[in-house]
C-alpha cells in the first residue's frame, strides 16, 4: 500500500513507519521543512498548492499533523491551525485530485465528549461542550465531505498515547518525581488512554479493514482514575514516598486540556471491539509495567 503520512516526525508516527516499512508498505511523509525531514526508506514531500503534487499517487492518507496539547502550552490558534487547518487543505486535495487516496485515517480525540465524569460512553455519545470539544468538532468536520468523494474516512478518537520517551507520560513524570507523590488529588478523575503499539496496530486495523469507517475510539477497554497512573507508577519505578498532588500544578502543566483531564473522560473502545479489534496492552497496569518496570527517578 503507498501510504502518504502528515506528522510524520511526532510521536505516533516514529512508531507507524517502521511497522508500514517492514510490512512493504511505501511511505511518503508531507512535510513543511522536507529539508530536515529525512528518514531511511521514506520519501519526502514538500507542501504545494498543487493537489497531485501534494498527494501523488497515494492509496490511503493517514493525518497526524498537530501541535501538542500535553506540553508546553501553546496558543489556541496554534491547536487550531496544526490540525483543523491541515485537515481542511488535505480534503481540498482530495476534492481537487483527479483520483483521490480511497483512504482517510484522520486523527482526532476523545475531547470530543467533554467531561463525562464516571459515565462510559462509546462513539455513538452526543458531543461535549468546552474549547477542546470546538475544536475536535472542527477538527473533524474537516474530512466530513470525504465520504461524496468515495474516499472512506476515519475519525480516530485517541484518549492519552502512553509510551516511554514522549506523549503524555513524559509530562506527568516530572509531576511525579516533584511530589513524590501520586496523582490523585481532590476527587476521581476518569482517564481513558492507549498504549502507542496499540495505536499503531489500530492505524493499521483502519487502514485495511475496509468495514472500519467514521468515528472511532482509539482507547484501551481498562478507563482508569487518575490516581492509578500515579499508583502503577510508583509500583512499576521503585518511589519509596507518595503524596497528594493539588490540581494546580497538573493544570497548569497541561494548560486547557488539564480541564478534561482532571473532570474525568471515561470512553470506550465500542467499535473497535465489535470489529474485533485485539488489543497488546488492554491494561494500564500491565502497560505501565513494560514500560517503566525496574527503572527508578533519577
Amino acid at each position: 500500500m503507498r501510504v502518504l503520512i502528515t506528522g510524520g516526525r511526532g510521536f505516533i508516527a516514529s512508531a507507524l513507519i517502521p511497522r508500514l516499512l517492514k510490512r512493504g508498505d511505501q511511505v511518503t511523509i508531507l512535510s513543511r521543512s522536507p529539508e530536515g525531514a529525512e528518514i531511511p526508506g521514506v520519501q519526502v514531500r514538500g507542501w504545494t498548492d498543487d493537489p497531485k503534487a501534494l498527494l501523488g499517487d497515494a492509496e490511503a492518507l493517514v493525518n497526524l499533523a498537530g501541535s501538542p496539547i500535553f506540553a508546553k502550552p501553546g496558543s489556541e490558534d496554534e491547536l487550531y491551525r496544526s490540525r483543523v487547518n491541515v485537515s481542511q487543505q488535505l480534503m481540498a486535495a482530495l476534492k481537487a485530485h483527479p483520483d483521490p487516496p480511497r483512504t482517510w485515517v484522520n486523527a482526532s480525540a476523545i475531547w470530543i465528549y467533554g467531561q463525562t465524569g464516571d459515565e462510559l460512553v462509546d462513539e455513538n455519545h452526543r458531543p461535549g461542550t468546552g474549547p477542546l470539544v470546538s475544536l475536535c468538532n472542527a477538527w473533524e468536520d474537516a474530512c466530513s465531505e470525504a465520504k461524496h468523494l468515495g474516499v472512506r474516512a476515519v475519525r480516530l478518537r485517541a484518549g492519552l498515547v502512553l509510551a516511554e520517551g514522549g506523549g503524555p507520560l513524559a509530562q506527568l513524570l516530572p509531576v511525579v518525581k516533584f511530589y513524590e507523590g501520586d496523582l490523585s488529588g481532590p476527587g476521581r478523575r476518569t482517564i481513558s488512554w492507549i498504549h502507542r503499539d496499540d495505536m499503531v496496530n489500530m492505524i493499521l486495523f483502519c487502514l485495511d479493514r475496509y468495514a472500519v469507517w467514521g468515528p472511532m475510539n482509539a482507547v484501551s477497554p481498562d478507563p482508569r482514575y487518575l490516581a492509578d497512573f500515579g499508583r502503577f507508577l510508583r509500583t512499576a519505578m521503585g518511589a519509596h514516598k507518595w503524596d497528594h498532588v493539588p490540581g494546580q500544578p497538573v493544570s497548569s502543566l497541561f494548560a486547557d486540556a488539564a480541564d478534561v483531564l482532571l473532570q474525568g473522560c471515561k470512553i470506550a473502545p465500542g467499535k473497535a471491539q465489535s470489529l474485533g479489534f485485539e488489543f497488546e496492552k488492554p491494561s494500564l497496569q500491565e502497560a505501565i509495567k513494560s514500560m517503566y518496570e525496574q527503572r527508578v527517578l533519577a
